[in-house]
Formats: C-alpha cells, sequence, structure tokens
C-alpha cells in the first residue's frame, strides 16, 4: 500500500512555494504619499453678517425664548473645518447656542445652519458675539455681531 503524506503537510507543503514566490505587502500601506491631507483651500461665506433677533417677548413667566439663525457654507475648493462656533458674547446671559460635536469638517458646496436662542428679561435692546474658528486663511478667527430687540422696541432718539 503507497504511503501519503498527512493533508496537514500536503497544505503546508503547497503554502511554501505560493509564500515564496511573494513580493512581500502589496495593496493597501505600500505608497510613501500621505493620505490624510487637505486638497484645494477651504474658504467660507456666513449668511448673515449680523444675526437679528426681534419682536422677543420680555414679559411673561416663564419667559418666552426666541431664535434667529446663520448659515455657515463651505465655498472654496477644499474641505471647510469649523473648530469652534460659540458665543463669544452671551449678552449678559441672555443668549444660549446648542453645542455640537468636535470639529466640523463642511466639503465643498455644503452648508450648515446654526441656531441662536433669546430670552430677555427686561425691555432692554442686548448685543452678543458669536466666534467662529476655522481652517479658511483669510478668516481663520471671526466674530459674528448678535443683535436682540424686544417686542415694540424704539430706539431711543434722545428726545
Amino acid at each position: 500500500m503507497p504511503r501519503t503524506a498527512p493533508l496537514p503537510c500536503l497544505l503546508l507543503g503547497l503554502a511554501l512555494p505560493l509564500s515564496a514566490c511573494s513580493q512581500g505587502e502589496q495593496g493597501f500601506g505600500t505608497t510613501d504619499e500621505p493620505t490624510n491631507e487637505d486638497e484645494g483651500t477651504a474658504a467660507m461665506e456666513i449668511d448673515p453678517a449680523v444675526v437679528v433677533i426681534d419682536e422677543v417677548a420680555y414679559e411673561g413667566n416663564p419667559a418666552v425664548s426666541k431664535a434667529g439663525t446663520f448659515t455657515i457654507r463651505s465655498v472654496g475648493d477644499g474641505t471647510l473645518r469649523l473648530y469652534d462656533v460659540d458665543l463669544a458674547n452671551t449678552g449678559g446671559g441672555v443668549l444660549y447656542m446648542e453645542p455640537y460635536d468636535d470639529t466640523l469638517n463642511l466639503a465643498a458646496g455644503v452648508e450648515r445652519e446654526f441656531t441662536v436662542v433669546a430670552t430677555l428679561s427686561e425691555n432692554e435692546m442686548v448685543t452678543g458675539k458669536i466666534r467662529v474658528q476655522s481652517n479658511d486663511g483669510e478668516q481663520q478667527l471671526i466674530e459674528i455681531p448678535v443683535e436682540v430687540y424686544p417686542v415694540g422696541w424704539v430706539a431711543d432718539t434722545g428726545r
């Protein structure tokens, strides 16, 4: 009766010649070029330039809040990275912004809307500021003014 090699030995015998022909790792990871760098230039547009929240009710219990919005649009040919979009000045606690996840990445042509909420307790105009930090080379740190006006507000003309 002829003697045959056990199956594991045969498989091992086939694997050795196949591995001997291999030139090392191929496919993923064989390039020296970085793959996580941005391509293109990031640029943004913000609309409106001043966030106005008007006709905010200041009387009542509880107080009635009102929201205003602004939009950041990626207009460059690279990814716009928003590192920080938050209130730089809350107007004495009148303004609030909903927090979001860390860094936001907006591809070219993509926009994101943000909401600012105002809650007044007195019949007075209040101002605040929104801070935007990004990788836009022309405007890495900008501030957007926020103006809040109560219901029926008429600016004092000094008369």
